[in-house]
């Protein structure tokens, strides 16, 4: 396994909330029948996104790329989802890991993401088919010294997923298991 260390992102991938809803419950803070004020969803997106696309832009030099919004892809607004990214640690090639989402309705945003990344140079792998799915960077996140990936699994990535991830970034896998609903994602308690 590799211990070179991963580059620091040089870009953040957002995407408006235009076609954000509540179509089915997700998670334990999703309630069906819950009606998106998609004005006030876009209003409170931008007092959110201009300051840190300011500061990320003027601090630290990172470029803001924005995902057109598709409709019928409701959750589109997490970038995070649909694929984990980094470096290969010896070619310094762009890769781009794409997702096998739980949620049938999630899925779409798989195929917009991969195109984004090939439109931009990255090399897109697809798992094997994971029983229990893989959910990008909402559960894969590199450690903060870039040597290494912390993999969360048990509600919506499998185990079974970080083998081939370890394998496509030549770097050790750390995995946690998830056990309670309220944090159905490694990045929602690890972050």
């Amino acid at each position: 396994m590799s211990r070179i260390q991963m580059a620091q992102p040089t870009g953040i991938l957002v995407c408006p909330p235009d076609h954000f809803q509540v179509i089915d419950v997700k998670n334990p803070f999703m309630k069906v029948g819950v009606t998106v004020d998609r004005v006030l969803a876009r209003e409170q997106w931008l007092r959110l996104f201009d300051p840190i696309a300011g500061l990320f832009a003027s601090k630290l030099g990172a470029e803001i790329h924005t995902l057109v919004p598709i409709e019928g892809c409701e959750d589109q607004v997490f970038t995070a989802n649909p694929t984990f990214c980094g470096l290969h640690p010896e070619t310094k090639e762009k890769i781009a890991v794409l997702a096998q989402m739980k949620h049938p309705s999630r899925r779409r945003e798989v195929d917009a993401h991969a195109r984004w990344f090939r439109s931009r140079g990255y090399r897109v792998h697809e798992l094997p088919q994971i029983a229990k799915g893989f959910e990008g960077g909402g559960d894969a996140i590199w450690h903060p010294d870039g040597r290494r990936i912390w993999g969360g699994y048990g509600f919506r990535s499998g185990l079974d997923a970080y083998g081939p991830l370890s394998r496509i970034f030549q770097t050790e896998v750390i995995t946690l298991h998830l056990v309670d609903e309220l944090f159905y994602h490694l990045d929602t308690w690890l972050v």
